[in-house]
Order: C-alpha cells, then structure tokens, then sequence
C-alpha cells in the first residue's frame, strides 16, 4: 500500500484534497476495497451497509439526497442539514440527525451514482457514503456507513444499534418519499399520455 492509499484511523478521510482514503470496518481484518475513489478499510469499530429497492429512477432518489435542506420535509429524524457551497469535493455539510449534530466534508460526487462524505462529531470520526444502481424496476440504493475514535470504540454496540435503527429508517423514508414523488408524477392508471389535455 502506498502513502497515497493509505487510510487513517478513526474513520475519517485525510484532509488532502489529492488523497481520499476513508476508514470503516465490521471489526475483521481483511484487506480494504476501494470504491468512487475512497478507501474503506473492514476494521473500524462500527460499520454498516444497508440495502433498499425504490420504486422509482436513480435521478429522482439523487436529487432527494442532494438537496439538503429539504431533507427535514421527508424524514422526521433530520432536524436541519446545510451545504455551504456548491455539491463538489471540498464543500462542507453541516447537519442533525436524530439528536446528532454532525460536521461533515463532501468527497464523492457522481451524478446519479454515488455520493459520500465524512462525518464528525464529539468523540467520534466517520464516512458516510450513498450508492445508486438501476433495475429494472427502479434503483437499489446502498448505504455505507462507517465509525472510529475512542467514542464508537468504547460505545460500538450501543452506537451501532442506534444507527441501524436510526439509518433504517432514514432509509425507509427516502425510499417511501421517491416513490410517492413517482406516483404524483405518472399518468393516471389506464389512461394513455396521448390522451391527456393538451395533446
């Protein structure tokens, strides 16, 4: 592994611009896999990878992920969330979410494939990161979330718990806010585009 590859402790990212290492894990020793550019490493005390299919196009699920500020509108678990900038590498995010108040960077922006951050709070450093693929009925969103620093190794299981239940329902809620999005948007059930006023 080289210096440019190689990933710090505690879960967050080096600050580099020119290096995107990031660090999670589910406590084993495998080597890492690297994914959009950002490394994440299998031994970070908390580490989790959530999976939903949502009804509904991979650019409708972006555009809910990437406008920020509306996330309160969709899930009763964001108290606020402010991008300060444009969305690009660099930028910072400022949010709260479910009692946590989290500092992030952006450092993965793929329209609408992937899109990842780092995170840090009190005690505790992280990577978040949100990955879009197409099917036939949709799109499968995976969420990737990692934890370090003495706070998640000392709290892991109680911190752990907290986010599966909290990111569960995180995703829940875009999946049942794309989908209805979706509906609100499609042609009545039996009626045929050519037939709507207008045409």
């Amino acid at each position: 592994m080289t210096d440019r590859d190689s990933v710090l402790p505690g879960g967050m990212p080096d600050r580099d611009p020119g290096r995107d290492p990031a660090r999670s894990g589910d406590g084993s020793s495998r080597e890492s896999a690297r994914s959009g550019g950002v490394r994440l490493k299998e031994d970070a005390p908390v580490l989790l990878r959530l999976q939903t299919d949502v009804s509904a196009p991979p650019e409708a699920v972006w555009d809910l992920l990437v406008e920020v500020r509306r996330w309160p509108l969709w899930h009763r678990g964001a108290d606020f969330a402010d991008l300060r900038g444009e969305l690009e590498p660099g930028t910072q995010l400022r949010w709260r979410m479910d009692g946590m108040r989290i500092r992030s960077r952006i450092r993965e922006v793929d329209p609408p494939v992937r899109l990842g951050w780092t995170m840090g709070t009190l005690g505790a450093r992280g990577y978040q990161r949100w990955s879009l693929r197409p099917t036939p009925t949709g799109t499968e969103v995976t969420l990737e979330e990692a934890w370090g620093g003495l706070f998640a190794l000392v709290l892991k299981r109680t911190l752990k718990r907290t986010l599966l239940r909290a990111r569960t329902h995180w995703l829940a809620a875009l999946r049942d806010r794309a989908e209805a999005d979706e509906d609100a948007g499609a042609p009545p059930e039996g009626d045929e585009g050519d037939k709507w006023p207008g045409r």
